[in-house]
């Protein structure tokens, strides 16, 4: 089952976000597509996984530590939504 996450944090930068990218290290099993951007206050991240188990290990596992890691204590709590995907489209080539 494909599964979306989408998080919308309001203390995040990309600035930020390029450090958590780089304590992760490699791209984790299951992650299909990620896009994130700046927002008004804050940046969204949407990124598309094979199931929900890959990223709940993910997020588990490997974000958790590397937010500790760049944010140091936890902050306020981004606000994030997941949803079974019933239709991906791909669009293949250039």
């Amino acid at each position: 089952m494909t599964w979306l996450h989408v998080v919308d944090d309001a203390r995040g930068s990309m600035d930020a976000y390029a450090k958590v990218l780089e304590a992760i290290g490699e791209p984790p099993r299951g992650l299909l597509a990620r896009f994130a951007g700046p927002m008004a206050q804050g940046i969204r991240v949407v990124s598309v996984w094979d199931s929900p188990e890959d990223a709940n290990r993910f997020f588990t596992e490997r974000l958790g530590p590397a937010f500790a890691q760049v944010y140091g204590e936890p902050g306020g709590a981004p606000v994030s939504t997941d949803l079974e995907v019933a239709d991906l489209y791909l669009r293949s080539g250039g």
